[in-house]
C-alpha cells in the first residue's frame, strides 16, 4: 500500500452516505493522535478530527483536506509531520 500512497492519482471524495447517515464522518488517519493510556483506561486523544473526506485510491483512508491529505501522500512519517504542524499551529493561535 505504501507504493500506491506516494504515486498515482489521488483525489479527495466525500465518504459515501449510508442508510443512517446522510453526511457520515470518520476520524482522520493523520491528525487523530491517541494519547498513551494504561490498560483498562478509556481511549483518549491528544488531538482528534473528524472528516467527511477519504482517498479512495488508498482504500478509503479518511483524511482532512488541509493539511492531512497532502502530508499523508508526500511523507513516509506523516505522524511526525502533523505533530510538528499542530505544535506550530497551536503556538500561532496563542499569540
Amino acid at each position: 500500500m505504501q507504493a500506491v500512497r506516494k504515486t498515482g492519482r489521488h483525489y479527495a471524495k466525500f465518504i459515501a452516505p449510508t442508510e443512517k447517515r446522510l453526511h457520515p464522518t470518520r476520524n482522520c488517519r493523520v491528525c487523530t493522535i491517541p494519547a498513551k493510556r494504561k490498560p483498562g483506561e478509556k481511549k483518549m486523544y491528544l488531538h482528534r478530527a473528524e472528516t467527511r473526506f477519504e482517498c479512495r485510491a488508498c482504500g478509503g483512508i479518511a483524511l482532512c483536506i488541509e493539511p492531512c491529505f497532502e502530508l499523508y501522500h508526500e511523507f513516509e512519517d506523516y505522524k511526525r509531520k502533523i505533530k510538528t504542524f499542530l505544535n506550530l499551529h497551536n503556538r500561532d493561535a496563542e499569540s
